[in-house]
């Protein structure tokens, strides 16, 4: 398997030779870097921007794996035009909401290139202007990868790990909000509002320490636990394989990533703009647009690179990371970014400047999200699925996309109301 391109590479290997046909030193290398590479079969292809880990596997894959949003990124200035002219609210809302699912995948492949060689750090900077992703995204995948099989195997080990950690960092995202309405009728509002602030910025500080100690985990003590093969060819098959050079500037990049953040800062002020007398119009809630509508902008071209790609023919070695494996260290890892590092971070820089910010949310929100953690984590815990499991996971997000869809907004006083 080509760990670069995901391609099964087919090398033609010299039979056998008698003493007195040995090479003269260095004759071997020679003989490597002379082995016709160029058969490489493209019928396992897998995308490149969804199982990269670095700028090198990145680089190449930007016309491969960008391919869906591409064609959206037409919508970027029609969209803030849109927003110029004075079109009506809707069309507005449409086309700025299309425009932001193409540059959200281009902004993380940006950062992927900006952030070559960095090593952990790069893993922080990643987590900064990474997407959260949805049940829908990890029920596709079991489904795209195991119809038509019994069952589909992928890494136990790996995501066991992961998984285990977003359900202890869901655990302790979920206590402020339990201790505020436990504490609701005994704890008057002043010494309730200065207990929750105490417990947001005490639960931001375990949670920033053990982000450092998950990307120490991952990138340092226990980086071949991530690796896509630990097989004894991987190092001839990347020496083959790999490409000669990247021909993007990190200076190109650069200014990529600047213009992208300016029109997507355009695009989403448009989007929060028209947004109320949208939902009014199609008489949806604020709740249904902030919760499902606008999450699936940030994630639909990477969700359809992750559930594309996920299924993969063939044995498959318990020491090879295929592409099911891949698809679930995304999701679980958007999921971690998050979880483990922007809701922290926001909270510590609001301590910082005065802002106070806390971990309180609403009950219903809080319900859902945590049986949504404990349906992946428990799902992902056996290293094996079938495609009715992925129907199981699609049907949950469906019912909770409904949810939001009929469930009043809450006004600022306490009671329910529609918007």
């Amino acid at each position: 398997m080509d760990p670069i391109n995901g391609a099964e590479a087919h090398i033609s290997r010299p039979g056998p030779r008698s003493s007195s046909n040995l090479e003269p030193q260095g004759g071997l290398l020679r003989r490597i870097n002379s082995l016709p590479v160029a058969r490489i079969s493209r019928t396992a292809t897998a995308s490149l921007f969804t199982r990269t880990e670095t700028w090198g596997d990145a680089g190449p894959s930007l016309n491969h794996s960008y391919g869906p949003a591409k064609g959206l990124l037409v919508f970027v200035p029609i969209g803030i035009a849109a927003g110029v002219c004075g079109l009506p609210d809707v069309a507005i809302l449409i086309l700025n909401y299309l425009a932001l699912a193409s540059l959200a995948p281009f902004i993380t492949f940006t950062v992927l290139g900006l952030s070559n060689g960095v090593g952990v750090s790069s893993g922080l900077l990643r987590a900064i202007f990474g997407n959260a992703t949805e049940l829908i995204v990890l029920g596709g995948s079991f489904l795209c990868a195991s119809y038509g099989k019994d069952h589909q195997m992928f890494s136990k080990t790996r995501t066991g790990a992961m998984s285990a950690l977003v359900m202890v960092v869901s655990i302790c995202l979920t206590i402020p909000t339990i201790m505020s309405i436990s504490n609701k009728e005994s704890v008057p509002q002043e010494g309730r509002q200065r207990n929750m602030l105490i417990l947001s910025h005490g639960t931001s500080v375990v949670l920033f320490f053990l982000s450092i100690s998950y990307l120490a985990f991952r990138f340092q003590t226990h980086h071949k636990l991530f690796n896509r093969d630990h097989g004894p060819t991987r190092s001839l098959t990347v020496l083959l394989m790999q490409p000669e050079h990247v021909t993007t500037s990190p200076l190109i990049l650069a200014f990529g990533f600047l213009g992208a953040m300016v029109c997507a800062g355009i695009c989403t002020n448009y989007v929060i703009r028209n947004i109320d007398l949208t939902v009014k119009m199609l008489h949806i809630t604020k709740s249904f647009a902030g919760l499902v509508l606008l999450p699936l902008a940030g994630n639909l071209a990477k969700s359809f690179n992750i559930i594309r790609n996920a299924r993969q023919e063939g044995n498959i070695s318990p020491k090879t990371a295929n592409n099911l494996d891949c698809a679930i260290r995304l999701i679980m890892t958007n999921i971690l970014d998050t979880l483990l590092f922007i809701m922290p971070l926001l909270v510590l820089l609001g301590w910082i400047i005065d802002k106070p910010m806390t971990m309180q949310f609403g009950l219903f929100e809080t319900v859902v999200f945590l049986q949504s953690i404990v349906i992946m984590t428990y799902l992902v815990q056996h290293g094996k699925t079938t495609y009715f499991e992925g129907f199981m996971l699609i049907g949950t997000y469906v019912s909770i996309a409904a949810a939001f869809y009929v469930r009043p907004d809450v006004a600022e006083g306490g009671t329910n109301s529609w918007k």
